[in-house]
């Protein structure tokens, strides 16, 4: 069932950054065949760390653009659920990436709250990869930090693999993201020196 359009040409992926919950964020590559005729694109979103379950954005007949469940995007419905969505009606024909900038509220897990750090944005195919990248190593770089906090050998193995840079000052005293520690010096203050040798 069409709810609505989207004008102008969808882009070939979305990437949504800025969420305080993980999940939203990544890269949504567009569906041909989930587009109903004279319907907006529908996008899924690529599997990574921080989620491999099915989300999709998709325009609910509601007229919000939302990232849910596949039940949700097969229905078009606006869900009970969800996990992001614009934080009004979007006029007739607005792409995800057009909605108004700061204009999406996320589930917390608790509550939904707008935060004005979401960022939309569409990409081409080669934009998408590049972003997917990085990413990546975001992701990887996150799980070198909790490797050394826990003292965890093989995860942090993994993700070294997987691009993390030990020499980063990206870590708080905790191993998350966000402070100006290296990998070297979370393993050395947690006992876990041995772990990066």
């Amino acid at each position: 069932m069409a709810c609505a359009s989207a004008r102008g040409d969808a882009p070939a992926a979305v990437t949504i950054t800025g969420a305080s919950a993980s999940y939203v964020n990544g890269t949504f590559d567009r569906v041909p065949s989930e587009r109903a005729p004279g319907g907006a694109p529908v996008y899924k979103r690529r599997a990574d760390a921080a989620w491999s379950g099915d989300a999709w954005l998709f325009l609910a007949c509601n007229s919000q653009w939302y990232v849910s469940d596949t039940e949700d995007k097969d229905a078009r419905k606006a869900p009970g659920g969800g996990w992001a969505c614009t934080a009004d009606r979007v006029a007739a024909g607005t792409l995800p990436h057009k909605a108004p900038a700061g204009g999406w509220t996320v589930w917390d897990g608790k509550r939904w709250s707008q935060q004005s750090s979401v960022i939309v944005r569409g990409v081409t195919a080669a934009e998408a990869s590049t972003a997917s990248n990085i990413i990546k190593v975001r992701d990887a770089q996150r799980s070198l930090g909790d490797a050394c906090y826990t003292g965890d050998a093989a995860k942090a193995r993994e993700a070294i693999d997987a691009g993390a840079d030990v020499d980063a000052d990206v870590f708080d005293y905790s191993g998350d993201l966000g402070g100006c520690c290296t990998a070297a010096y979370l393993a050395a203050r947690f006992g876990h020196a041995v772990l990066l040798r």
